[in-house]
């Protein structure tokens, strides 16, 4: 039967949209997100939907040495049965952390910080994973009229921010968008800039770091 199994409390009705993630099999995990009505805040509690019965410890959350982090707007992506919690807001500021949850053990691992310079604080971003990297692209500082236009590269194996350069011209501001990996290719499908709305294409070779236009293709 299907059961919620972090801190044994349901998931609360009036929860606006969090991030949900598949981890494993037909098991899906559910974070943060914001409650809704004159007080929203963040939700700090984390949530794990269990389609099929297993074995697991009676307080999967028990021992773990870190608690569910309290933001919205983060995003979460698997890679080798961990989940990478990256950025979010906890509607005070905008965090840079780095958290990892394992799938399998159902705790969360010690915060390690990953080589190399790490990015801004930032939510309303995207982390787009391919192969064992993922690339976190745009979001809100919370300064400025603009979204952030910058993009950066985490090596998962490595553990550490890379440097690199890029050809082509990159999206600009953008948040809330979407960036879709296919094969060695990411979609970027931009929100809004901070100011308005918009809905131009971009694609960016993850091979060659090569940016560009796909405005002007026609269907």
């Amino acid at each position: 039967p299907q059961q919620w199994l972090a801190k044994k409390v349901p998931l609360k009705s009036q929860q606006a949209p969090s991030l949900v993630a598949r981890v494993r099999g037909l098991q899906a995990a559910s974070l943060g997100g914001q409650s809704v009505g004159r007080d929203a805040q963040a939700i700090p509690e984390g949530y794990q939907e269990r389609i099929q019965p297993a074995r697991v410890a009676e307080d999967p959350l028990e021992d773990c040495p870190q608690t569910t982090p309290q933001i919205k707007n983060h995003t979460a992506t698997l890679f080798n049965k961990k989940l990478y919690i990256f950025g979010g807001y906890d509607g005070k500021k905008n965090h840079s952390m780095l958290r990892i949850f394992d799938t399998e053990r159902n705790c969360w691992l010690r915060q390690v910080n990953p080589r190399g310079e790490s990015p801004q604080g930032r939510n309303g971003h995207t982390a787009t994973l391919v192969r064992n990297k993922l690339y976190i692209i745009g979001g809100w500082l919370g300064q400025g009229p603009y979204a952030a236009t910058d993009m950066h590269i985490l090596d998962l194996v490595k553990h550490e921010w890379l440097r690199y350069n890029y050809t082509g011209e990159p999206p600009g501001p953008c948040n809330m968008h979407t960036a879709d990996g296919y094969r060695d290719k990411i979609y970027v499908f931009r929100g809004g800039d901070g100011r308005d709305y918009l809905n131009d294409l971009h694609e960016l070779d993850t091979v060659l770091l090569r940016w560009r236009s796909l405005n002007d293709v026609k269907g």
